[in-house]
């Protein structure tokens, strides 16, 4: 599989499946794309709290049949509606 990484921003976020959740990202380089992150939603996941609305990220996405897949996540900056 291919991989790319690059800085965005989250722009939705849907939930998908039992434990996962569907990503809608802006990027500079790609424009806007969707991914799903799989097994976000366990409680011990560690990209649990990295993908909020609103974080800039660098997002590392792996290309995928049918969807892309997020593998990693790097949040360089989260709003303050998130943190407080």
């Amino acid at each position: 599989m291919a991989t790319t990484t690059t800085k965005s921003i989250i722009l939705s976020i849907r939930d998908s499946k039992e434990k996962d959740k569907r990503v809608v990202y802006y990027t500079r380089d790609f424009g806007l794309r969707d991914a799903v992150a799989i097994g976000t939603k366990k409680i011990a996941s560690k990209q649990r709290g990295r993908l909020e609305l609103g974080v800039i990220t660098a997002l590392t996405v792996a290309k995928g049949k049918r969807s892309d897949k997020i593998t990693t996540s790097f949040p360089f900056f989260y709003p303050k509606q998130i943190r407080n």
